[in-house]
């Protein structure tokens, strides 16, 4: 390989190197959430989630498509959960609460403060939750006070 082609193909991976390792940089941080609503998720419903698991399957050749449908009920069922909007450390914002429950929004009233670990989820062109909501805060996990 010439030394410019080298060159080439080192600026080329520099880029991903650093998204990769932005990536793995993220690390739960605790915050103090004041709610100010919350909009329950129900993935089939949501317009980019559903064209998500429509589309998916479809680029796979037929052999593949069994393993891609069950990825695709794999991540939307990660998204199934809760958007909690309000003000953390001051900033208002929203952050995704994985649940199952489907009275989830009943534990978080408007003015409820809430104490949680809050991650943000690599949005690189994976499909973490909640990237394809149009953010990428996520609670971690719900802390006692």
């Amino acid at each position: 390989m010439t030394r410019w082609g080298s060159m080439i193909l080192l600026a080329t991976l520099m880029p991903m190197t650093r998204v990769w390792t932005d990536c793995l940089a993220h690390k739960p941080t605790e915050a103090v959430i004041i709610v100010d609503r919350c909009e329950l998720v129900v993935p089939e419903a949501r317009p980019g989630l559903k064209a998500f698991a429509e589309t998916y399957p479809k680029s796979f050749v037929a052999s593949g498509r069994p393993e891609a449908e069950r990825t695709v009920a794999r991540i939307l069922d990660s998204y199934r959960g809760a958007i909690l909007a309000g003000r953390r450390d001051g900033v208002t914002g929203q952050v995704f609460l994985r649940s199952k429950d489907s009275k989830v929004c009943s534990r978080f009233k408007k003015g409820v403060k809430i104490h949680a670990l809050v991650n943000d989820a690599c949005c690189d062109g994976d499909p973490n939750p909640p990237c394809h909501l149009g953010f990428s805060a996520y609670i971690e996990k719900l802390l006692p006070r």
